[in-house]
């Protein structure tokens, strides 16, 4: 993370560059991060001279600690660039277990950091009034924002029809043969288009089969004191074994050892 630097500048990047002061910096991020990278739970907070700004990273990713440090210190990074030498740092909460060596994470930071925190959170002070962006310029930072703002309801109609053919998928779950064209016919669409819809997204119908059975599977097996043959009908699994081994793919290990670990039914011995 320290080697690659802040990274390219998009158009997130740039409309908080050409913000007016670090409140207005602070605000676009948290408004527009969302475009650039999976984030939730995004919140800017601005009272007096206290300011801060968190978010969290889904669960699922992979290297979600690696991730961290590289989300955390670009948005540091580039706010700290913001404040023209009227902000600091004073406080870190970093997502992610504490290395072997804080290192690199204290010369980073210069301020105090708390490891294992529920979210990602930074908390500046900020000097002086308002810390004026010394890279200032409201024309590009207003237009800049207009095309964030498109690029975000884009984004969110993409994720809305995802939604949809998730569902579609979710109503029909049980069905063994479940095919392209059913759920595409349901949505009243061709299975090509819907196809396509999908692959403008990085995506596929068999991806998003896979994700809707593995939560399922998930909910079933912690919420549920269902037997294995049970779910396995209700996920359109035609035998237990199939069952067992799209767990395995799934968890890393067997369903009934998955559901011991994550089970909230309470469980006879």
């Amino acid at each position: 993370t320290r080697e690659l630097g802040a990274g390219p500048e998009e158009t997130v990047t740039l409309a908080v560059r050409y913000a007016p002061d670090f409140a207005g910096a602070l605000e676009a991020t948290a408004r527009y991060m969302h475009i650039v990278c999976d984030v939730t739970d995004v919140e800017a907070r601005i009272a007096g001279q206290d300011a801060s700004l968190a978010f969290r990273l889904p669960d699922a990713l992979v290297c979600v600690d690696q991730m961290t440090d590289r989300m955390m210190s670009k948005v540091h990074a580039r706010l700290m660039r913001i404040g023209g030498g009227r902000v600091e740092l004073s406080l870190a909460e970093i997502a992610r277990k504490e290395p072997a060596s804080r290192d690199l994470h204290d010369a980073h930071y210069a301020a105090p950091i708390q490891f294992g925190a529920s979210r990602n959170r930074l908390v500046f002070r900020v000097s002086g009034e308002g810390a004026p962006n010394p890279y200032r310029d409201d024309d590009l930072f207003a237009a800049l924002c207009d095309l964030n703002r498109r690029r975000l309801d884009d984004r969110r109609r993409a994720e809305d029809f995802i939604a949809l053919v998730s569902d579609a998928i979710s109503a029909r779950i049980s069905a063994p043969d479940l095919t392209v064209a059913d759920v595409a016919r349901t949505l009243a669409m061709s299975s090509r288009g819907l196809q396509r819809r999908l692959a403008e997204r990085d995506l596929t119908f068999h991806g998003l089969h896979e994700g809707v059975r593995r939560r399922m599977a998930a909910d079933l097996l912690a919420l549920t004191d269902l037997p294995m043959s049970e779910i396995a009908y209700r996920l359109g699994f035609s035998a237990v074994g199939n069952f067992s081994r799209a767990a395995r793919r799934w968890f890393g290990c067997p369903p009934s050892e998955w559901r011991q670990a994550n089970a909230v039914v309470p469980r006879d011995e």
